[in-house]
């Protein structure tokens, strides 16, 4: 159950989120053991042993990733999920996870032209702040707190919203960085229930270094 509520806020953020004119092909990270990387966004995490990672499948269901069309045999992954972004759609890139569901860690992507838009990243975030405020109480979230704030992650200052409250008399903690990365918005999202363990989970992701060909 706090599995798929978490992951149905986490879809309904990009709620802000509209597609882009430009086609760009957009590369998907990859799971190997207990690690999740993505060249691309620059991402790299290593969970616990006691942790789970979704597979391929359930993370496109997750994105609502349209299925595969007949004569769409040939079409690569990166492909099918470059038209999806291109299309409004999110893609839900990794989502990691305890046994209980007490503690999630996902990295979401969507297209977005700040630019476009004319916004930078820091009004973007504020307006995500609103929506999710919202959003979490109409899903039965009580006593909802949100704090926009700057969190240092990977190096990078990092816009976040950071939101508490209770699901079910249970608490819930909740930070989520937003970083731009070229025409796409990156979303790492660390859910928490009972205690705070949110600073503890984004220690598991370590500089991500690219070797060169």
């Amino acid at each position: 159950m706090k599995k798929s509520i978490t992951a149905c806020l986490l879809l309904l953020l990009f709620l802000l989120a509209g597609c882009g004119e430009k086609e760009e092909l957009f590369t998907p990270g990859h799971v190997s053991d207990r690690t999740y990387e993505n060249a691309a966004l620059g991402l790299k995490c290593i969970v616990p042993a006691d942790w789970d990672y979704l597979t391929e499948a359930e993370l496109l269901q997750l994105g609502e990733v349209p299925p595969m069309q007949e004569g769409q045999e040939e079409q690569t992954l990166s492909q099918r999920l470059s038209a999806h972004l291109n299309s409004g759609g999110q893609v839900q890139d990794m989502y990691a996870m305890t046994a209980d569901g007490l503690q999630t860690i996902n990295v979401m992507v969507t297209r977005f032209d700040l630019a476009e838009q004319e916004m930078d990243i820091s009004v973007f975030t504020d307006l995500a702040k609103d929506e999710l405020e919202s959003v979490y109480r109409s899903m039965g979230i009580t006593e909802v707190k949100t704090l926009r704030e700057q969190v240092l992650f990977l190096d990078e200052n990092c816009e976040a919203v950071r939101l508490s409250g209770y699901y079910s008399d249970v608490p819930l903690h909740s930070v989520q960085l937003c970083m731009v990365r070229g025409s796409y918005i990156c979303v790492v999202t660390f859910n928490s229930f009972v205690e705070d363990n949110t600073e503890m989970m984004m220690k598991f992701f370590r500089p991500l270094i690219v070797e060169e060909e």
